[in-house]
């Protein structure tokens, strides 16, 4: 079973592949915080989503569920993302978000590898 599920157009060019996962790898919040930068300056949109049921430990990790006014809203799962975008100049960029895999790593660094490769980034970060 695939992890990526692809739902949009790659970024331009040859961008630049970011990686922000949150959990341990970001106990300070610096990913989060260089992720929710660029996601201000750089118009994005999702590329792919991660399959999360077979990454996250629900039981460690639970989903998120808003009441507002006695009202329930719906239970938000965290899911991995892949956005993509250029800024201002038209350099491409792919933001990889979302919260670290609990499970399957070896499958998840092959998947993210062979996305840096389809993409034809020039460049991958890793933060945290």
């Amino acid at each position: 079973m695939a992890l990526l599920e692809r739902s949009g157009v790659p970024a331009p060019g040859s961008p630049v592949l970011v990686i922000a996962l949150d959990g341990w790898i970001d106990a300070g919040f610096a990913a989060a915080t260089a992720a929710a930068a660029l996601l201000e300056a750089v118009p994005t949109e999702v590329y792919g989503t991660f399959d999360s049921e077979q990454l996250v430990d629900y039981r460690a990790r639970r989903p998120r569920l808003r009441i507002d006014d006695g009202v329930r809203g719906p239970i938000v799962y965290s899911d991995a993302r892949l956005l993509v975008g250029s800024d201002r100049l038209g350099n491409g960029l792919a933001l990889l978000i979302g919260p670290e895999p609990d499970y399957r790593w070896r499958a998840f660094s092959d998947e993210v590898s062979s996305l840096a490769v389809e993409l034809g980034a020039r460049l991958v970060v890793g933060l945290g």
